[in-house]
């Protein structure tokens, strides 16, 4: 019988001590908070943490100690959290799928990043990866790839871009400019070049 996925975050996240469930290392394992302890974690995806986990996530914030399951002991612990996520945690506690506790103590310093297809700085998002996925010289785009990439939506935002940038330089191979002939693999952009 498999463990619940539920249980495998809150090890992931909280530690486990030996033979904490099914499938465990005999010697348990140290979680994220613990590795973490005396600098920062970063959690990715908030707003899809499980109701349960979120309440065990805010007593650990508030008390700064945690239990590892399966465990009697409790840790101290001094992490600066950051998180993030792309819901809306305001519509998440009216619907009761997020706690409103929880959310108030991550509530400080918050950062909304505007999506991809509202920036101004796209042509330096895409400088840096380009970079990255050819050695010198860099990869540069056709300026029609340009203005497509200026028109398009992009619904997958900074990993959409990364991952049609990537495929376009193997596309490219030899070539120092990336065309439209170089986005065919990318059937993200397959009906925007059909439309344009």
């Amino acid at each position: 019988m498999g463990v619940d996925p539920q249980t495998l975050i809150e090890a992931e996240l909280f530690s486990y001590a030996p033979g904490a469930f099914t499938g465990a290392r005999s010697e348990g394992a140290t979680g994220k908070f613990e590795q973490a302890c005396g600098g920062s974690l970063f959690l990715d995806e908030i707003g899809d943490m499980p109701l349960a986990l979120q309440g065990r996530l805010l007593r650990v914030l508030q008390e700064r100690q945690l239990t590892p399951l399966g465990s009697m002991r409790s840790v101290t612990v001094d992490v600066a959290l950051m998180c993030a996520t792309h819901r809306d945690l305001l519509a998440m506690i009216e619907a009761g799928s997020f706690r409103e506790d929880l959310y108030y103590r991550l509530n400080g310093l918050v950062v909304k990043l505007p999506p991809l297809r509202e920036r101004s700085d796209l042509p330096v998002l895409i400088e840096r990866p380009l970079g990255q996925f050819a050695g010198p010289p860099a990869l540069q785009l056709a300026q029609d790839v340009v203005q497509l990439f200026a028109r398009y939506d992009w619904p997958g935002n900074l990993r959409q871009l990364a991952s049609v940038l990537r495929t376009a330089a193997l596309m490219a191979d030899d070539s120092r400019i990336i065309g439209r002939e170089h986005l065919s693999g990318s059937p993200c952009l397959s009906c925007a070049l059909q439309r344009n």
